[in-house]
């Protein structure tokens, strides 16, 4: 789920749930990532390889943690029961 604010631009796009999260990927593409070497190039692209996809997104999985204001739903409606935007404090954040 993507929570957003509809008038400073601010998000965050995953809470921490077991079934959708931002290290969700590494279940979903398992079979395209896990592979034996590494180091061998993707068939879509030549240039990078297998090494350089995942720690591509781990390093974005790792900015989504970082970045989290709310762990989950539960706590956003808890401590922002007035759903205000963590930035810019209006009501306008937007759950997508």
């Amino acid at each position: 789920m993507y929570i957003y604010c509809g008038n400073c631009g601010w998000g965050q796009d995953d809470y921490w749930h077991k079934g959708y999260n931002p290290i969700r990927f590494l279940l979903n593409d398992e079979e395209n990532v896990l592979q034996p070497d590494l180091d061998v190039a993707v068939p879509w692209d030549k240039n990078t390889t297998y090494r350089q996809v995942v720690l591509a997104a781990l390093e974005k999985a790792t900015k989504k943690v970082q970045n989290m204001v709310y762990t989950t739903r539960e706590q956003e409606r808890i401590q922002n029961p007035e759903h205000l935007c963590p930035v810019c404090k209006q009501h306008s954040l937007r759950e997508d």
